[in-house]
């Protein structure tokens, strides 16, 4: 499946209010940038209540509200707390240059489709003067016609 600049918006931007993550020591996390540093400022009781050997709520959440499942795996049997935050930092670096490089495509798309259309323009001006120049002479050639048909009835 190919990934377009509204999945990274999806990914990188803030989650609604009814997902937010909720830290057990009070902060709230709304999206992948923000988990990072409040992960980097928790303590560690804090993130052992999170990150434990049964399970990680941080990929969790990831997994099921942000959407970023390859992150969510990624980090899944992680227990450090370094790891997590440079899996993430790394993640959304990823992302912001791919988000870069798609609106650079897609401008270079539009550009390509302009100049497509500056030359079609004169080849669609060139069919409609001979069709104009056809209707010429077939109005021509009828008169004539009509004028010699005229001359010899009279």
């Amino acid at each position: 499946m190919a990934i377009d600049s509204e999945d990274i918006r999806l990914v990188l931007g803030p989650v609604e209010p009814q997902y937010y993550f909720y830290t057990k020591d009070g902060a709230v996390v709304k999206s992948l940038v923000e988990l990072a540093r409040t992960i980097e400022l928790m303590d560690e009781q804090t993130f052992k209540h999170h990150v434990a050997d049964s399970r990680n709520d941080f990929a969790s959440w990831i997994n099921d509200i942000v959407k970023d499942k390859n992150l969510a795996t990624e980090i899944k049997n992680m227990k450090s707390k370094e790891a997590i935050i440079r899996k993430i930092e790394e993640r959304v670096l990823q992302l912001r240059r791919l988000e870069r490089k798609l609106s650079e495509m897609e401008a270079e798309k539009k550009q390509f489709a302009t100049q497509l259309n500056f030359q079609k323009k004169p080849q669609q001006d060139v069919a409609q003067a001979v069709g104009g120049i056809k209707e010429y002479l077939y109005g021509l050639v009828i008169g004539i016609i009509i004028g010699v048909l005229i001359g010899l009835l009279v």
